[in-house]
């Protein structure tokens, strides 16, 4: 591997992912311990936990969603796909004020979850919504490639579909439940979707298999030649 140069965009996201949802995950343990010794915890912590956690699933969303648009698939830069970059800041924006809203009205006697009511309905339209459009996205990409991107693509739109539709799934699955078993049956779901999602990626990105294969990471100047798949070209 090539020890110069700068670490590839798709990287750089992974790893931002992976620091946020640690850091969410350590601010969330910190509320739980304060919770233990005083019996209320820190309302800040479990704010700032809930923020960080929705935007490393935003972060991953768009992800997926632009390298289903043909990223590093069929172009090595973000040419036809910047749009998506500023569509999935609003996303972001637009989830960050549901879950401070949803935070103000916790604690609403008739509330169980951080999902219930109009809020939870809210983000199961936005996660389908986003998932239509990685759908979209990547069936136009396969149409554009030829049979190695196309076999990728396949395998690529089965591994997504389980991360775009654990939200919905888990949230309707949750209601099935009583009241009080909700809120461990959500977060759980959720928590293992995001830590098996974040092991494929890594996989799927830092392995010479079918990505490296069929994106232009593995382009070479030389004929014959590989290019390293972490880094990119100044």
């Amino acid at each position: 591997l090539r020890r110069t140069g700068s670490l590839h965009p798709v990287i750089w996201s992974l790893g931002g992912v992976v620091i946020l949802q640690y850091l969410a995950q350590c601010l969330h343990t910190g509320h739980l311990a304060i919770y233990r010794s005083d019996g209320q915890g820190s309302r800040g912590m479990e704010l700032l936990s809930e923020v960080l956690f929705v935007l490393c699933q935003v972060i991953q969303s768009s992800l997926l969603v632009t390298i289903g648009m043909g990223y590093t698939l069929l172009q090595a830069k973000l040419h036809n796909t910047g749009f998506v970059l500023p569509i999935c800041g609003l996303v972001a924006l637009v989830h960050v004020l549901l879950v401070i809203l949803d935070k103000a009205q916790s604690e609403a006697s008739h509330r169980f979850t951080d999902h219930d009511g109009s809020t939870g309905w809210i983000f199961f339209g936005l996660r389908l919504a986003i998932y239509a459009w990685f759908l979209q996205a990547a069936n136009g990409t396969a149409r554009q490639g030829g049979l190695k991107l196309q076999a990728f693509i396949a395998k690529f739109r089965l591994a997504a579909s389980l991360y775009f539709l654990a939200y919905p799934g888990t949230f309707l699955v949750m209601l099935l439940f009583a009241p009080y078993l909700r809120e461990p049956v959500m977060e759980s779901g959720l928590m293992v979707a995001q830590v098996i999602s974040n092991v494929w990626l890594a996989s799927l990105f830092l392995d010479r298999g079918a990505y490296f294969e069929a994106s232009s990471l593995s382009a070479s100047p030389l004929p014959g030649g590989g290019m390293p798949t972490f880094f990119k070209q100044e």
